[in-house]
């Protein structure tokens, strides 16, 4: 046979993998030149590839990392084979493979492209998803679904499900009905390439680069195809592991500019996201049984009637769209533990049923694959060598372990390498078992479970005590980090050594509204109202030395009085980012909004009654000034709303969401109710102030 190929391969900081790769590509049947671009911007990096790639190997080595599409595009433009091979660094072909691709696009010329059958594992267990194009509703996946639209979607995933089946099953060349081809795996023909515009576009930086040209092929009347007798194994995320939260900006990036690109402005999606806020009814999603477990995978006792042939889907979002499967029969169906040291760390849900098309049952699991941080590679700074400070982080519980779990779950999805976990119980049920699962994605584990409770202020000082770290750091069991958090806030304070505290935004949700509080430091407005949630904040251990502890004759606000005292010994650094997520669910045990709004006045009054007498009396006009320059603002924002929604009398509802908008609505809602009263009037459901 008689085809040109190359091979191209973009390495980014897996030199070993990427030799085996380029070395399964040289081994095949079929002649190909292997072409490796390296975008890790690592000389050492660069020096291992020299040193054990194959010599028949050409090396590109990029100074900075152009990302995915750009590289393989440099290589594109320098050669000029009939085919073109896109092999990912984490990926490897096995026998034969390559050769029966080119086999399959010289039988069938208006075929465009053509991908083997991939597998995620070498025992060829776990096959991998197919690239199914985003439709233009996907970034609904992202908000809260009604009835009608999330069982819409449901029904989609099914339909997808059947193809999906069958493509699985299949042994023969056939042609992919919806399904693209995946950038990380697949033979290209250079002509289809040209004809529709060229390899790939420039501006997708690192994913949907390959939907992109799977529907430009498509369009352009080029068929896409699988050839399942081929295969490759592709251990996907392998690349970037330890970047998580870098790489799901590059994926969300991709997904706007390609729905951009192909759906333009998308009045489809802005009238479906706006009839689904206005249907009636709770929000639906597949009913979920959570796995309880993290450090276990789910397993299901098999039918009877499903024995001869059962399937496990794997994905990571709940409707189970583009997952990974796992065919087999017996009575028992099981996820191979395996699969937890090889998937990047998430939480994934997991579809059981029967290996047949027809099926409609929306129960799946839930389950978490955490981080290893003994696996997490530690790079020494280069000024001194030092390694990374220990961050402690404090958890403070009682009661609550469905919500300790998401919030362990977050402390070890941190992308800082070196945290050590201190939970503290305060006199709740004992949690001991959650804290071991999660033992092995931090480098420690502190428990202390007292034996009554003691109280909000009281269980923090016991999580001082107990933390070892230079750096500390508040987590409640009702909230939540982004990944990079801790992160950008130890950066922050060890490029400002003279600092003692820095902070992030907070994004605030529950309700059903969000509201995002991020303000630059100002001590006048921490004396009056605070500046942001307990967990926002990350603190050197020096705080303590200079006696700063939590009240514990404090109900509530204790943190707020913590600030304060902080305040005295340093300046905060406002770190300009929002990665703490406060949430508002109800009752907890250690929540300071438990209380009643007397008994919270009733706090605040003792809190200004001990820090008073420490202001001097040009703070305390500064404090005064404060509030009532927010009370101006916010009357004046107020008659302006008045102004514009009245109409021949009549007052039109306000809408501001969050808590500008009920402090805008206050004062108007109290007027209402006086005039009522004075005039003896029943409330009118016409003029009915929301």
């Amino acid at each position: 046979m008689n085809a040109s190929i190359v091979t191209i391969i973009v390495n980014y900081r897996l030199a070993r993998q990427t030799a085996s790769a380029a070395a399964s590509c040289l081994a095949q049947e079929i002649s190909n030149k292997v072409w490796v671009v390296d975008n890790s911007e690592d000389p050492d990096e660069a020096e291992l590839l020299r040193t054990m790639l194959d010599t028949r190997c050409r090396l590109i080595v990029n100074e900075r990392n152009l990302g995915f599409g750009a590289a393989c595009n440099d290589v594109y433009a320098r050669t000029t084979s009939e085919f073109v091979f896109l092999l990912n660094p984490d990926a490897y072909c096995e026998p034969n493979a390559l050769r029966l691709l080119a086999e399959c696009l010289l039988r069938n010329p208006r075929a465009g492209g053509v991908t083997p059958r991939a597998w995620y594992d070498a025992g060829h267990q776990i096959r991998m998803p197919f690239l199914h194009p985003y439709p233009w509703w996907h970034a609904m996946l992202t908000a809260s679904l009604s009835s009608l639209v999330g069982r819409a979607i449901w029904a989609w995933s099914l339909r997808r499900r059947a193809e999906t089946l069958h493509v699985w099953r299949s042994d023969h060349p056939h042609r992919l009905a919806h399904a693209g081809l995946v950038g990380g795996h697949c033979l290209l023909r250079r002509a289809a390439v040209d004809a529709v515009g060229g390899l790939f576009d420039p501006r997708f930086f690192l994913y949907a680069e390959d939907t992109d040209l799977s529907y430009r092929l498509r369009s352009g009347g080029w068929e896409l195809m699988q050839e399942p007798r081929a295969a490759v194994v592709h251990t996907f995320g392998g690349t970037a592991r330890d970047r998580a939260e870098w790489k799901h900006t590059q994926a969300q990036h991709a997904e706007q500019l390609l729905l951009e690109k192909f759906y333009g402005r998308n009045l489809r999606y802005r009238w479906l996201r706006r009839i689904n806020r206005r249907l009636p009814g709770k929000p639906w999603q597949p009913a979920t049984q959570v796995y309880p477990r993290p450090s276990k995978m789910p397993g299901w006792d098999v039918p009877t009637r499903w024995e001869r042939g059962w399937l496990i889907e794997i994905a990571s979002n709940p409707y189970l769209i583009a997952p990974m499967g796992i065919l087999g029969r017996g009575r028992r169906a099981e996820i191979p533990y395996t699969l937890a040291g090889q998937l990047p760390p998430g939480t994934y849900w997991a579809r059981f049923g029967p290996a047949t098309p027809a099926w409609l049952s929306p129960d799946i699991s839930q389950f978490q694959i955490l981080p290893s941080k003994s696996d997490t590679p530690v790079r020494a700074e280069s000024a001194g060598q030092t390694p990374w400070p220990l961050v402690s982080v404090i958890v403070r519980t009682k009661d609550r372990p469905e919500r300790l779990l998401e919030a362990l779950s977050a402390v070890a999805h941190q992308s800082y390498p070196r945290i050590e976990l201190v939970v503290v119980n305060d006199g709740g049920t004992d949690v001991a078992h959650l804290v071991d699962d999660f033992a092995a994605a931090v480098v420690a584990t502190r428990y202390e479970n007292l034996p009554r409770n003691m109280g909000r202020a009281a269980a923090a000082n016991v999580g001082l005590d107990a933390a070892r770290g230079e750096y500390l750091i508040f987590l409640d069991d009702d909230d939540l980090f982004k990944p990079d958090h801790i992160a950008a806030l130890v950066g922050a304070l060890r490029a400002a050594p003279d600092k003692l505290l820095a902070y992030t935004g907070t994004l605030q949700v529950g309700h059903g509204r969000s509201e995002v509080w991020s303000l630059p430091f100002d001590r006048v407005r921490l004396q009056t109202f605070g500046l942001f949630a307990i967990h926002a904040a990350l603190f050197s251990r020096r705080l303590l030395e200079h006696g700063c502890r939590f009240d514990e004759t404090l109900q509530a606000h204790e943190d707020w009085d913590f600030w304060l005292q902080a305040a005295e010994k340093t300046d905060f650094i406002h770190v300009n980012q929002v990665s703490a997520i406060y949430r508002h669910l109800g009752s907890s045990g250690v929540s300071a909004f438990n209380f009643d709004p007397v008994r919270a006045e009733a706090q605040r009054a003792q809190l200004m009654r001990k820090w008073t007498g420490r202001w001097s009396s040009q703070e305390l006009a500064q404090q005064v000034e404060c509030a009532r320059s927010l009370y101006l603002s916010l009357s004046v924002g107020l008659r302006a709303q008045q102004q514009a929604t009245a109409d021949g009398g009549a007052v039109r509802r306000i809408r501001q969401p969050g808590a500008t908008g009920r402090l805008l609505a206050l004062p108007y809602r109290v007027a209402r109710r006086v005039r009522r009263l004075w005039r003896r009037e029943k409330p009118s459901p016409a003029k009915k102030i929301i």
